[in-house]
């Protein structure tokens, strides 16, 4: 799962929001101030990385990733899984998506002076290029994996391109959306059963691949 799944599984504060992405966006010494929200909601960050690699739906769309983007399946797979619950939104979450995106942009910002400069323009280019908003379309998510495919590109210090993951997005759909609703629906369960805080507004799309079946 990437930025838009650990928001929606995060509890709706803004610290935890924070929190939520902070393993992804920098290293320790990269959170200035923390707070027991944002350390929880750390934890559970890696709790939901931890029961989504493992989990045997995960497993499937990397190996059907491989071919196509090596050994960057694994990056590519969560990036593809946010879109599915972008692309759906209402089938999995009872809040509107303009309005859930507006109020993780506005906590985020207000939380960004706990983390460092590095991290804080990370999070204000994240805000001003809608990137909760990306993840809805084939075209958003070629623009997010070329993003992420220069940043890798700067760190190993040789050429990475993932935006083939569009390509095969934009032609398996339906193999996306099957590996993603047992996945979710098991983090939802046992996110909401391991913590509170988890709001209950996160549905179970059992319907979906039959609609998707009779379109």
């Amino acid at each position: 799962m990437n930025f838009l799944a650990h928001l929606a599984l995060c509890s709706p504060h803004a610290e935890s929001r924070l929190g939520s992405l902070m393993p992804d966006l920098g290293r320790p010494h990269d959170l200035l101030s923390a707070t027991v929200r944002i350390n929880q909601a750390m934890g559970q960050h890696r709790q939901v990385d931890v029961l989504t690699d493992g989990h045997a739906a995960h497993l499937r769309l990397r190996a059907a990733l491989r071919p196509v983007v090596g050994r960057f399946s694994g990056v590519v797979a969560d990036v593809l899984l946010d879109h599915e619950l972008a692309a759906h939104w209402s089938s999995y979450h009872t809040e509107p998506a303009d309005h859930f995106r507006r109020e993780a942009y506005r906590d985020l910002q207000a939380e960004s002076w706990r983390v460092t400069p590095q991290v804080r323009s990370t999070l204000h280019r994240l805000a001003d290029d809608d990137w909760l908003g990306l993840y809805a379309t084939p075209d958003g998510i070629a623009s997010i994996l070329a993003m992420m495919s220069d940043r890798l590109s700067a760190r190993f210090n040789r050429q990475v391109d993932m935006t083939a993951g569009a390509d095969w997005l934009r032609d398996h759909p339906r193999e996306l959306r099957a590996c993603f609703i047992p996945l979710w629906s098991e983090l939802v369960r046992r996110l909401a059963s391991a913590d509170s805080r988890v709001r209950p507004v996160i549905g179970f799309p059992t319907h979906a691949l039959a609609e998707e079946d009779a379109a």
